[in-house]
């Protein structure tokens, strides 16, 4: 009964608001399948829907998987999705050459996450905007002595495989890096190469034209 009446106000009152919306609403609902084939328009719909409302019905993808919102900022024009149990997409806006430019990050993973970062023009056209994401090595801090101990090469080859993750920041408009790469080596390799590399993630900002590190 409780499902039956929130999907009766859902097509009355809320189905023209999704319709009609500006911004980050009709962004993720107009997602295609052929980029997230497990959500369909009605099933993202129906999530903004449960989730304004604060219904406890929850909405499944194509796998009968439980999807939910994990953040929700629709003044900065970004929304956050547990997508499948081990995947959650975010996205969020900015403007590149005076044209809005939608960023998607999908990250996947359970103990050991990675993400990708994409971007599309309207319509959800894909485009190629400069950000070149950071690699398990790049913590690596310079100014320590284990070059001097051990082989340059002989470091990046117990990291071939990097677990970077991205997330946004929607207050200060920025892309956040952070690096667990070091959970992936073994116990004897961590010990040895813990100490010499940084755990503060990467901030990067868009200065118009692309993402630079700061």
């Amino acid at each position: 009964m409780k499902f039956l009446k929130s999907s009766v106000l859902f097509l009355i009152f809320f189905l023209p608001q999704i319709v009609f919306a500006q911004g980050i609403d009709s962004i993720f609902v107009g997602m295609p399948l052929k980029i997230n084939p497990l959500l369909d328009k009605n099933s993202k719909n129906k999530l903004l829907f449960y989730y304004k409302q604060n219904y406890t019905d929850s909405v499944k993808n194509l796998f009968g998987s439980k999807v939910a919102v994990l953040e929700y900022d629709s003044a900065h024009n970004y929304i956050s999705i547990q997508n499948t149990p081990s995947s959650i997409i975010s996205i969020f806006t900015f403007r590149y050459l005076n044209q809005p430019i939608t960023g998607l990050i999908k990250t996947v993973g359970d103990t050991l996450k990675s993400s990708d970062l994409r971007f599309y023009k309207s319509e959800w056209e894909s485009v190629t905007i400069n950000f070149k994401k950071p690699v398990a090595f790049d913590w690596f801090k310079p100014e320590s002595d284990l070059e001097n101990k051990f082989d340059t090469e002989w470091i990046k080859n117990q990291l071939v495989v990097s677990f970077v993750t991205l997330k946004y920041d929607p207050l200060k408009s920025q892309i956040v890096a952070s690096n667990s790469s070091l959970k992936y080596i073994s116990k004897e390799t961590y010990s040895v190469l813990s100490d010499y590399f940084n755990t503060s993630p990467f901030v990067f900002s868009f200065n118009g034209r692309e993402w630079n590190r700061e």
